[in-house]
């Protein structure tokens, strides 16, 4: 299948709108890091290259930088918007290291 062809269900508004929420980042994304936390075994302090592979808007990227310190975060999302708001939630964090790609090009 090419990546042209990768089929996918569209965000809702209200999809969109709840992402970006404060019970999203802390009824989700904190409980979704705290139970990769707990799932890696012999942790290390810090890895090479972390990818977040259906970003949307970026809330995970500053929670990963912190927890894993990687030299490298690369942020994957098929929708154009949330890459664009993701690309723009770096920049507001200041997050150097950071690649933000649509998944129909990222090899």
């Amino acid at each position: 299948m090419t990546a042209e062809r990768i089929a996918h269900v569209p965000e809702s508004r209200f999809g969109k709108w709840f992402l970006r929420t404060d019970v999203w980042e802390t009824r989700v994304l904190d409980v979704a890091m705290d139970d990769l936390d707990r799932l890696i075994e012999n942790r290390a302090a810090s890895y090479p290259v972390i990818v977040d592979v259906g970003c949307g808007a970026g809330q995970s990227l500053r929670r990963l930088r912190e927890r894993f310190a990687p030299e490298l975060i690369v942020g994957i999302d098929i929708d154009l918007e949330m890459l664009r708001l993701s690309a723009a939630e770096t920049c507001n964090l200041g997050l150097p290291g950071l690649s933000v790609k649509d998944i129909r090009s990222a090899t």
